[in-house]
């Protein structure tokens, strides 16, 4: 809790793949000691989680204002835009999910693979929290 809202965060959702026992993505887990009635900021790290989040745990969904998300690098790279702007439900930016919540999807701060990135796409979110 800070400030009055639960933050949570949620292993990766290729964690599994890890060979790692017990090393899911597990939304009740993360978010279970959250209060009912609390704004809570889940961070996951790939925005595609939702689409699991959403056929798995549509109930922990339903209490989740926020999603804070990256992965994507908003394509990196001008020329594969296109292709990951397509391949990817979640792309860059701020999206309404279902239940009420929202996603902010960052480009991030750094590259991925080869030492580049488009530019004025690297960044850092600052978000403040106000208490009530």
């Amino acid at each position: 809790m800070l400030k009055g809202v639960c933050l949570a965060g949620v292993n990766d959702i290729s964690s599994p793949k890890s060979g790692i026992l017990n090393h899911e993505m597990d939304l009740p887990k993360a978010t279970q000691r959250c209060p009912k009635n609390t704004t809570q900021i889940v961070m996951s790290h790939n925005p595609a989680s939702i689409k699991e989040f959403l056929v798995d745990h549509p109930q922990e969904l339903s209490r989740i204002h926020l999603i804070l998300s990256g992965h994507t690098h908003a394509g990196q790279f001008y020329v594969v835009i296109p292709v990951v702007y397509w391949m990817l439900p979640y792309f860059y930016g701020l999206y309404e999910i279902p239940f009420g919540g929202q996603l902010m999807v960052t480009a991030g701060s750094l590259y991925q693979g080869p030492p580049m990135k488009m530019i004025g796409m690297s960044e850092v979110w600052i978000l403040d929290l106000v208490g009530e």
